[in-house]
């Protein structure tokens, strides 16, 4: 993946990775304004990740595979309480990855967060493409400078 050139090419070593898989269908109608800052109360929350990480001195990449409905809608990432995103993308289609970046400071475990709405008033459905249940997931890679 880019992240990984980028970070590998640049002396950085990874030196975790974390996965959890989704599969639960879900629906959600709240508004995730387009254009604007996001923050942690927009859109309605699909998958969450609980990560310890093993350097206090590290860059935390998250990535998060998503399937939606069609519609214009916007998805984010967050961790912990903060209140804006590490990460934000809008997408007209199925098959959305939004990714952020952390860095780290401590080896307090961290949650991550992941946020999705429509733009305008609708349904947003999780995990669905053409009738059928999809999987979607969030993804965690740690990278320490060499």
């Amino acid at each position: 993946m880019i992240e990984n050139n980028f970070y590998l090419k640049s002396g950085y070593k990874q030196i975790n990775f974390d996965k959890q898989e989704f599969r639960d269908y879900a629906t959600g109608s709240t508004i995730f304004p387009n254009n604007v800052a996001p923050i942690n109360t927009y859109g309605d929350q699909y998958m969450q990740k609980t990560y310890k990480p093993h350097s206090n001195n590290s860059i935390i990449y998250v990535l998060g595979l998503t399937s939606f409905s069609f519609g214009l809608h916007t998805c984010a990432l967050f961790v912990d309480d903060v209140v804006n995103a590490i990460g934000a993308a809008t997408f007209r289609f199925n098959g959305d990855y939004v990714s952020g970046e952390y860095i780290n400071i401590s080896l307090t475990e961290k949650t991550f967060y992941f946020r999705a709405g429509l733009t305008s008033a609708g349904t947003l459905y999780f995990n669905r493409f053409l009738n059928q249940n999809v999987i979607s997931a969030i993804i965690i890679k740690e990278f320490i400078k060499l």
